[in-house]
């Protein structure tokens, strides 16, 4: 059966394609708009699947070169590069708040807050930033979100002074402050990412840099029905080459900093991992599901003390198991100059 699309250039929609990344309708909505970045409808196109697909854009925003224009709304689009700031609090937006589709684009939240309309099983974004690059985010707050910031497939772009609380697990999406998938030399600096499910996650990102924030008091979700559902300050997984310096990561209900599933080329130095509820740093694997051990990082100058179960771990993980811990026998990773008491890895292996 043959569907119509408006909006963009004949674009057909298959619902029978598995959705990107888990985001289900979301999901589908991301693949299309990352073939047809640019024509203007962005993520917050609105789909009605019966004998056709009708997709109703609202009108994107840009901004005439050196002058700034005003967000007003839940649901803008942002489709041309410039300067623009948020003129009020969007408060209850489904879905998606803001979606910044161009590149070049300067954000001022000017002090103001997002807050989503959160739905079961559907995916809320406060501001999405569609594989795009030279994008500046900055000055607001953003809460009741699964995601509170998402850099997906995003590039050379800056996420500042944000105060992200209160983003919780679905119990299927989300549940972080800031999150990245596929993105790329980044900076995250100076935000406030606490009491969430997770602060910030990285998912196979490249050469970002996590600085100078504060993670603290994220909790786990117990209403998930995947387990361990997070809890964590920073997360890293499947991601290389990434830099998290100086943040604050503690009273967490799982861990301060995990570097997990094949992370590697990372430096955590100078950072404060105290009081999580089991640990305050750890480069581990996920046993159960047969993602590999986090190995080759640079854990250096890190303060963790008083955590739960081990300052600071090097071992595989397995939830189910008992110890859950697989300490290996050999060290995977180099730790040099930390503070801690606690320890589980190998011989000789933390320090």
């Amino acid at each position: 059966m043959q569907r119509s699309v408006t909006c963009f250039d004949a674009v057909l929609i298959d619902p029978s394609v598995p959705a990107r990344h888990g985001r289900g309708m979301g999901a589908l909505l991301a693949s299309l708009t990352k073939r047809q970045v640019g024509r203007g409808c962005g993520m917050n196109c609105r789909l009605t699947l019966a004998a056709t697909v009708l997709v109703v854009c609202p009108p994107a925003l840009s901004a005439p070169p050196g002058d700034t224009k005003a967000i007003t709304d839940c649901g803008a689009v942002i489709s041309q590069p410039g300067k623009y700031r948020l003129a009020n609090d969007l408060l209850a937006c489904p879905e998606f708040a803001i979606t910044i589709a161009a590149s070049g684009v300067s954000l001022d939240l000017a002090g103001n807050e997002i807050r989503c309309a959160r739905e079961d099983n559907r995916f809320d974004i406060g501001i999405e930033v569609l594989d795009v690059e030279r994008v500046e985010i900055r000055n607001g707050r953003v809460s009741n979100c699964d995601s509170g910031v998402d850099l997906f497939g995003t590039r050379h772009s800056k996420v500042s002074n944000m105060v992200l609380h209160g983003n919780l697990l679905d119990p299927f999406f989300g549940g972080f402050g800031i999150s990245g998938f596929e993105a790329s030399n980044n900076t995250i600096v100076g935000n406030d990412a606490s009491g969430n499910t997770t602060g910030i996650e990285l998912f196979f990102g490249t050469g970002n840099r996590i600085m100078d924030n504060i993670a603290n008091g994220n909790v786990r979700a117990e209403n998930s029905p995947f387990f361990p559902s997070f809890g964590v300050g920073i997360g890293i997984a499947f991601s290389n080459d990434n830099e998290v310096i100086d943040n604050e990561t503690s009273r967490n209900s799982d861990a301060g900093i995990a570097l997990a599933n094949g992370s590697t080329g990372n430096v955590v130095r100078d950072n404060r991992a105290n009081d999580n509820d089991n640990y305050g740093i750890g480069a581990f694997s996920r046993e159960d599901v047969g993602a590999p051990l986090a190995v080759g990082n640079l854990i250096q100058s890190n303060t963790a003390l008083g955590n739960g179960r081990a300052d600071l771990l090097e071992a595989k993980f397995d939830p189910f198991a008992s110890p859950r811990e697989l300490v290996q026998d050999t060290c995977m990773n180099t730790w040099k100059d930390n503070v801690f008491v606690s320890q589980i890895a190998p011989p000789d292996c933390i320090q």
